[in-house]
């Protein structure tokens, strides 16, 4: 099962929107951390996507495999070091909007999937 990642794109930008949006109606610290939230998860995902395409497709050079575990060691520092920045300067950034963010990409996530699971059970009726 393949999701559609143009579908995916399109929600976390509709989603990114949305949170734009909410720049003028909520908190500016709230707004700071659940942009910085969302932009983290918003890599996070896309790096898993490129470390699992790099390492289980078929015709991928020995090469690949390596640069996977590279691309997912640069991920956790760098996730690493959004995070600190975030705790490190918690006047700016709220932490509970950093993790609505990031919690959102996740359910933007699980909303992909089950829209995916729906369409190709509609397929095989």
């Amino acid at each position: 099962m393949i999701m559609n990642f143009k579908r995916l794109l399109f929600l976390a930008l509709t989603a990114l929107g949305i949170i734009g949006a909410a720049f003028f109606l909520i908190d500016k610290r709230l707004f700071a951390g659940m942009a910085a939230g969302f932009v983290t998860g918003a890599l996070n995902i896309s790096a898993i996507i490129f470390t699992v395409r790099g390492t289980i497709t078929p015709d991928s050079k020995k090469g690949a495999a390596l640069i996977s575990v590279l691309v997912y060691v640069i991920k956790l520092v760098v996730i690493g070091a959004i995070i600190a920045l975030v705790i490190i300067f918690r006047k700016d950034y709220s932490i509970k909007g950093f993790l609505m963010g990031f919690t959102l990409t996740l359910l933007l996530l699980m909303t992909e999937y089950i829209i995916t699971v729906l369409t190709k059970t509609q397929e095989k009726k």
